[in-house]
């Protein structure tokens, strides 16, 4: 691991680093896609100066009910090192996992190490989170699960707004539409040390 010098100072470390990803979902013949984007960019603002210095493409091509990955291609863009676009092949090790059950340790074994990159790990990470929110592709009024006569949500407890007795999952139960999302300015985790 890298470790940062004790004496870190705008004028050793000019600039700033900023990562930029996004997740786009959609439904290409009878198969939930998603495709990431993760860039990260140095610029200094006093010099006018900027470099991108990483960035990849993650495509997975998955299977519903369990959003089994059949496809997974991951494309460089710009990347520091020659040996960096080898990391690309380490996808290939995504296909079979699915995204509702145990991703994430499978994203780390594929992308860990000296034959993945842990930026590749980011974006299957946030591609991961994403398959919660791709349930608003079956309707913002319909109860996924009832497509396949169960009355459980798949996305029971996967995080603070679909726990188990909450408004999310109430309101898939009673097949009752979600309301419009709005900003939230009484909560923050923001703490100084």
């Amino acid at each position: 691991m890298i470790s940062w010098p004790a004496d870190v100072t705008a004028e050793r470390c000019p600039g700033r680093v900023r990562r930029q990803i996004g997740v786009d979902t959609e439904v290409i013949d009878g198969r939930i896609v998603y495709s990431g984007r993760l860039r990260d960019r140095w610029e200094n603002p006093d010099t006018g100066e900027s470099e991108d210095i990483h960035g990849w493409d993650l495509r997975l091509q998955t299977r519903p009910p369990d959003l089994t990955i059949v496809a997974a291609e991951a494309i460089p863009a710009a990347l520091p090192f020659p040996e960096c676009p080898a990391a690309a092949l380490a996808a290939r090790q995504l296909i079979g996992a699915k995204l509702t059950s145990g991703f994430p340790e499978q994203a780390k074994a594929a992308f860990n190490g000296v034959a993945g990159c842990t930026h590749l790990l980011t974006l299957a990470t946030a591609i991961w989170s994403q398959q919660v929110v791709s349930i608003y592709l079956y309707g913002r009024d319909e109860d996924p699960a009832s497509r396949e006569g169960t009355s459980r949500p798949r996305a029971v407890d996967v995080c603070s707004g679909w726990r188990s007795g909450g408004t999310a999952v109430n309101l898939v139960r009673a097949r009752l539409p979600f309301p419009r999302s709005r900003q939230h300015t009484e909560c923050s985790g923001s703490r100084s040390s």
